[in-house]
């Protein structure tokens, strides 16, 4: 089950309580009359490995290790370019049994919508993949204001990586409500983790958010994000292989997501 972070400590939560919860805290945010609007959080990375990988930055890392006993790589990379995502990856191809690596990459940041006072509606749509094979877990995971909202995550071998019975993968859209002039967070984080003797895992997440085109109001507001962070979500590999089909066949004209080439 998600484990939520709350004043009053942390609550674990089935998918029904979590949704509840959700909705809960969305009520719980908005006023009577909204606030004007603020200047937004700046956004924050958080990777890292364990053990400690030399030469992490504030967005990456990646590490090696080739000996006698052990051969293993982790990474993780974090960014808000063109949309916040998130990489998570490690693999071990030997180790002593008892044994283990993993890493993570987090990103949080802020939005708000800006326009009359009011409740509007809004779309995140996410998408997240995780695999493991061997002895090794993955989990990616989104969370509004404190909630966790969507969580991906494989297990497998002798690691216990997922409480609950996750997806292995999520990509769809989550409706929600927030008031115009209001700070608003989100933070993705992407962990694996793999143990001796082998194992691999990755973990991927990227959201994007959106006002809700169907909200009759909603050409009076705008999205703003905490600077530096993109919205723009990149075109799928469905799309991109169709685009490069077209193209052989045509042999002219671009190919444009989500429309059909001229």
């Amino acid at each position: 089950m998600p484990a939520t972070h709350t004043p009053h400590g942390v609550i674990r939560r089935s998918a029904a309580a979590s949704a509840m919860a959700l909705a809960a805290a969305v009520v719980g945010l908005l006023p009577a009359a909204a606030a004007r609007a603020q200047t937004l959080p700046s956004f924050v990375y958080n990777v890292g490995g364990d053990p400690y990988c030399a030469g992490t930055t504030a967005d990456h890392f990646s590490c090696s290790f080739s000996g006698p006993s052990a051969q293993y790589h982790y990474d993780g990379t974090a960014s808000v370019l063109p949309m916040p995502n998130v990489v998570s990856n490690t693999v071990v191809d030997s180790l002593p049994a008892a044994a283990g690596i993993g890493g993570h990459a987090d990103v949080r940041y802020s939005f708000s919508v800006t326009g009359p006072s009011g409740l509007v509606p809004i779309l995140v749509t996410a998408s997240a993949t995780t695999a493991a094979s061997g002895d090794a877990g993955a989990t990616a995971a989104w969370i509004f204001d404190q909630v966790t909202v969507e969580t991906a995550c494989s297990t497998s071998g002798v690691v216990s990586f997922c409480s609950g019975m996750p997806p292995a993968s999520f990509a769809g859209t989550t409706p929600l409500s927030v008031y115009a002039g209001v700070a608003n967070t989100i933070e993705i984080i992407a962990a694996t983790a793999a143990s001796g003797p082998a194992g691999s895992a990755t973990a991927r997440l990227d959201p994007s958010i959106q006002i809700d085109p169907s909200f009759p109001d909603a050409s009076q507001y705008q999205l703003a994000l905490s600077d530096g962070v993109g919205n723009a979500p990149e075109p799928s590999a469905v799309e991109l292989g169709a685009c490069t089909l077209l193209a052989l066949a045509v042999r002219r004209g671009r190919c444009v997501s989500g429309a059909a080439a001229a």
